[in-house]
């Protein structure tokens, strides 16, 4: 047994020294390595505090808590971020309520101060062009009412370049579909306005005589009309011929008391049978007479059509009540004394006097005429 062990020394020693040699710098080298750091409870507590905060979206406990995290580690990159995020956040949410209670000019203010502590951010972008919206509308309503469609059309045009952000808005495309045919209805009553106006202009132009009626008819042709009465009123008035107007009195009775009963189609009629009146037959005449004509007229010419009706049923003391209604109203042109009204009623000789002839007569000429229509009615 003794000698097996000698001979294991002899045979394992020298190599066991080796390995001793081998391992010896391994553990010196592992006493010198620096121990490991310890950890860092307090960042990690902040950490969580922070999220669990914006869990409960509690903004103000957030912030807080991003701001003890970069007092721990000031200027480190995600803690700046972190806070950064949730004051835009606190931001956003304050601006919006101040939206809410109608603080538009205060809203803006808190988001131009935000955008220059903070980086750019896309949510601050949109949340600045929709108070640039809302400021918009604001603008536009205190605005209201128009008084002409020129301005509401540019106002509303104005604040159709900041629609972008109230796109997706329900409430605020319904109130801009109303405005937009508030707009067109404005239009369409200045299109009214404007027919009315020149109807009556070339009414006053017709019975003075004006040589130059196409002129007269040329913007009444032109206007841009959205309304079929006013269609059917600029077609009698301007396109109807006199045989058109013949056979309307002929054989459509029912429908041209309509017309005349109404307005505007009225107004347009009455001027096209004075236009036209020198070429009807006597036929027609009569047929016009027959008609029932509205009490009262809007027009030159309506007056001239009811005392030349009057004269028609044989009643010359409504005749001359009609031509003084007229004569009160406008100058007319002399030719219209002669063969329109005074023709009617006074011996040819008569028309011959000054008051008669001067085509602008003064008011003792007026009186005189008139005079003159009373004394002939009570002559038997």
């Amino acid at each position: 047994m003794q000698k097996a062990i000698d001979q294991a020394c002899r045979t394992w020693l020298p190599h066991l020294w080796a390995v001793a040699l081998l391992l010896l710098p391994a553990g010196l080298a592992g006493c010198r390595r620096a121990p490991p750091p310890a950890a860092d409870h307090l960042t990690a507590q902040v950490t969580r505090d922070f999220f669990q905060a914006l869990g409960q979206n509690d903004l103000q406990a957030a912030d807080h808590a991003a701001r003890r995290l970069l007092d721990l580690h000031p200027g480190q990159d995600s803690f700046v971020r972190m806070r950064d995020r949730n004051l835009l956040a606190i931001r956003l949410e304050g601006a919006r309520r101040l939206l809410l209670s109608g603080r538009l000019d205060e809203a803006e203010r808190l988001l131009r101060l935000t955008q220059k502590e903070l980086a750019v951010q896309p949510e601050l972008t949109q949340a600045l062009d929709l108070v640039s919206a809302l400021q918009a509308v604001e603008r536009y309503r205190r605005r209201l009412p128009f008084a002409a469609s020129v301005q509401a059309e540019a106002e509303l045009n104005a604040l159709l370049a900041y629609a972008a952000p109230l796109a997706a808005a329900p409430r605020y495309q319904e109130w801009l579909a109303g405005e937009r045919r508030t707009l067109a209805d404005l239009k369409r009553r200045e299109a009214c306005q404007r027919y009315r106006q020149l109807v009556a202009a070339y009414d006053r132009g017709l019975l003075a005589g004006e040589p130059r009626l196409n002129d007269l008819a040329a913007p009444i042709r032109e206007l841009a009309l959205d309304d079929a009465r006013l269609e059917r009123a600029r077609h009698h008035l301007l396109a109807s011929t006199a045989a058109d107007l013949e056979a309307l009195a002929a054989t459509d009775r029912g429908r041209a008391e309509t017309l005349l009963a109404d307005p505007d189609l009225g107004a347009g009629l009455e001027v096209a049978l004075a236009r036209a009146w020198p070429s009807f037959t006597d036929r027609t005449r009569n047929e016009i007479a027959r008609l029932a004509l509205p009490p009262t007229s809007t027009t030159a010419s309506g007056l001239l059509l009811r005392a030349r009706v009057a004269h028609l049923r044989g009643n010359p003391a409504q005749a001359a009540t009609w031509a003084e209604k007229l004569l009160r109203r406008q100058a007319i042109a002399p030719a219209l004394y002669r063969e329109g009204v005074a023709a009617l009623l006074l011996p040819a000789d008569q028309l011959r006097t000054g008051e008669w002839l001067r085509p602008f007569p003064t008011v003792t000429d007026l009186f005189k005429r008139l005079d003159q229509l009373r004394r002939a009615e009570a002559r038997p």
